[in-house]
């Protein structure tokens, strides 16, 4: 099959009226061409969209100069709208260069984007053949196997792969038709990286024995994905049959009811509902492991990077990691003010939404043991572990509500 901007255009959903169409432009191969199509069909009005190249200068490459010269010149020359955004892609110790690239290109794209405009990128059946072995041989299970979907939502909108049906081959066929020049990036064969190993190396071999391999695994990836379609309604339905008020709990009794393979599938749909990364399998053991069969009284947590679990009173709790708080701090809030803002907590008082009188000079102080109050309608004071064991109130969470003092009295906890 020969690309042609015509059958472009048949593999590109329906996008909203004055909503911009971004094309990831890093000046290769697969964005020029992308590119190079969509100009065509922007010009003879099939496309009606504002389209504009963002072209992301890394740094890494003695050449990122000239490649961004390069594609404002090729974008002028196709009539499209061009922009360039500088970002800071050095990895800290212990990152992948690759991912830390990926990671603060998307961010500064996304930061381009306004609501409902699509991102357009280059990946094509080649790269859809690489993603799944490289997840193959990381282990990962089906959402991973299913590797890089056509569509996905991205940021204020969403972000599309139009080129995915097509292999490498048929772009370069493309471009040297219409005569088209594009960067070669010379990393690009520093097999140190795991996919270009895999490209250099690992993937012509396996070529000249199944000519047809790039196709063959990435019919398998839709196939995954069709299966994480059928995990997800399933999980969807288990997370309805058992959901809670707060989004961020789960019943441990409730999910004891449901097999193991049901378990696991739930808590990864309730953790990427959440947004928060997804547990490693070794991770995702312990939390049904230690955490869903401990004692009654028991508050076990499992952490990984960007998340914890934790289990109390019958409840799973999933956090993002607690930030660094100091207990010990009093803090000012003058009559003058009419918010607050804890910055160990990230959170933000507001006095409309407090019981205390207005204009009162309040001071707020953090649990250090022993404090009490007095509820209304009630002669004694109740002292503050008391109020938190009957309102159910975490452990972790108990020295992180502020304790509202006016003249010296405790009168309100926040949040509470």
């Amino acid at each position: 099959m020969t690309l042609s901007p015509q059958q472009l255009l048949a593999k590109l959903p329906e996008f909203s009226p004055q909503k911009t169409l971004w094309v990831a432009y890093s000046g290769g191969l697969d964005s020029t061409v992308l590119l190079h199509a969509l100009s065509q069909l922007a010009a003879t009005d099939h496309l009606k969209n504002p389209l504009c190249a963002i072209h992301i200068h890394h740094g890494l490459s003695i050449n990122a100069d000239e490649w961004r010269l390069a594609c404002a010149r090729s974008a002028d020359n196709m009539g499209v709208c061009f922009e360039s955004t500088a970002v800071d892609a050095q990895p800290k110790t212990g990152e992948s260069p690759e991912a830390t690239a990926r990671e603060a290109r998307y961010q500064a794209i996304a930061a381009k984007m306004k609501v409902g405009d699509v991102l357009l990128t280059g990946h094509h059946q080649d790269d859809q053949a690489e993603t799944v072995l490289i997840q193959l041989l990381r282990g990962c299970g089906i959402k991973g196997l299913a590797a890089m979907p056509a569509t996905q939502p991205f940021a204020a909108g969403q972000l599309n792969r139009p080129l995915l049906a097509y292999s490498r081959q048929q772009l370069q066929d493309y471009a040297e038709y219409h005569q088209l020049s594009w960067v070669e990036d010379e990393s690009n064969q520093n097999s140190d990286y795991d996919r270009n190993y895999l490209r250099n190396q690992i993937i012509p071999q396996l070529q000249s024995r199944w000519p047809s391999m790039n196709a063959t695994l990435s019919r398998s990836a839709s196939h995954c994905a069709e299966s994480v379609q059928l995990c997800n309604e399933l999980a969807a339905q288990d997370l309805c049959n058992i959901a809670l008020a707060d989004p961020m709990t789960l019943p441990v009794s409730e999910l004891l009811a449901l097999n193991c393979a049901r378990q696991n599938n739930l808590l990864r749909y309730w953790i990427s509902r959440q947004g928060l990364p997804l547990p490693t399998s070794r991770q995702l053991q312990q939390i049904t492991t230690r955490l869903l069969i401990a004692k009654t009284d028991a508050m076990p947590q499992v952490a990984w990077r960007g998340a914890e679990v934790r289990r109390f009173s019958g409840k799973l709790y999933l956090l993002s990691p607690l930030l660094p708080h100091d207990t010990r701090q009093i803090l000012e809030w003058s009559a003058q003010q009419p918010s607050f803002f804890i910055e160990s907590l990230g959170l933000t008082l507001q006095r409309s939404e407090l019981n205390i009188v207005q204009e009162y000079e309040v001071q707020i102080r953090f649990r250090q043991g022993g404090e009490a109050i007095r509820l209304p309608n009630k002669r004694h004071h109740t002292s503050l572990k008391k109020l938190f064991q009957k309102q159910g109130v975490p452990p972790w969470q108990r020295n992180r509500l502020p304790l509202l003092y006016v003249r010296g009295e405790l009168l309100e906890v926040a949040g509470l």
